[in-house]
């Protein structure tokens, strides 16, 4: 009988499988006979599957983190993470003409549904999922990955078949004795959408109150950085880190022996400029670690 799993490996492994299927989802074209109904099916799946991607994972972490692991690696894949990204970026509705004769009187008469998946958020998990898998090279993945799917495909085997009309998807990831399985229920399809747009401005005001306090803060001037980049789609953000350097820079000139300032300097501005504050510090006497 299978001994008890190592809760890290099984968010590991459980993140790994949604992703997966994330994957699937994305890459699963849209057929005629579907249409409408099966966008909205995957695009209700998309929604559901991938925060829990970043649940399983951040529980991952925290777990490797409270055993004194480093987890590096991954913190810097997960500041570049958007907060409160979803699995479908962008749904739009398009107007189309569907006879020659609506079209030449310019009549859209029919509404056709697009969707954008996160296809930057599943390549950002990947990442992630290898960082932590990096974490404990004691682990044995891909023989892990073997005895999943053969305990996969045997729970598969025991479990009668969904009826069409179900709602109700299911994955199973095993590890010795263990299956979990997951339903995803698309009732999402049919609430009102979250203002994102409105919640990563919200968010943008807070992490730059935070770095005015703490402008040395590079994690979080990371995420700002890719926060701004998501609202306005533009990845210079050179303005952005050019204040938070001056600022930071300020702070050291009223106390330029702070190492922990100096460190963080020399992340965001490069090695030079945090050898002036090293200086700055030695001229007045006092001694900081090269």
């Amino acid at each position: 009988m299978a001994g008890p799993i190592d809760p890290a490996v099984r968010s590991i492994r459980i993140a790994a499988t949604l992703n997966d299927r994330f994957r699937t989802i994305m890459n699963t074209p849209v057929t005629q006979t579907g249409g409408m109904a099966q966008l909205e099916l995957s695009i209700g799946e998309a929604q559901q599957i991938y925060p829990e991607i970043w649940t399983h994972l951040d529980e991952a972490r925290a777990t490797l983190a409270g055993r004194g692991v480093d987890t590096t690696r991954y913190d810097s894949v997960r500041a570049l993470e958007p907060r409160g990204s979803l699995g479908v970026s962008r749904v739009e509705l398009t107007g189309v003409s569907t006879s020659l004769t609506t079209a030449a009187l310019g009549i859209a008469d029919e509404q056709v549904k697009s969707a954008q998946f996160n296809l930057d958020g599943h390549r950002r998990a990947n990442l992630a999922i290898e960082a932590l898998q990096s974490a404990m090279p004691e682990v044995d993945w891909k023989g892990l990955e073997r005895a999943e799917a053969a305990d996969a495909a045997k729970a598969a085997a025991s479990l009668s078949p969904l009826g069409g009309s179900s709602t109700m998807k299911w994955l199973a990831v095993g590890a010795g004795a263990l299956i979990v399985v997951y339903a995803f229920w698309y009732l999402v399809v049919r609430q009102p959408p979250r203002d994102h747009t409105a919640e990563r401005k919200a968010n943008i005001v807070k992490l730059r109150a935070k770095l005015d306090a703490g402008p040395c803060d590079k994690s979080t001037l990371d995420y700002l950085t890719s926060e701004e980049y998501w609202d306005t789609g533009s990845r210079d953000q050179t303005a952005t880190v050019a204040e938070y350097r001056a600022k930071c820079e300020a702070q050291l000139e009223a106390a330029p022996c702070d190492r922990a300032k100096q460190t963080q300097l020399r992340a965001i501005a490069g090695r030079e400029a945090a050898a002036r504050f090293r200086e700055k510090c030695k001229a007045t006497g006092a001694t900081v670690a090269p």
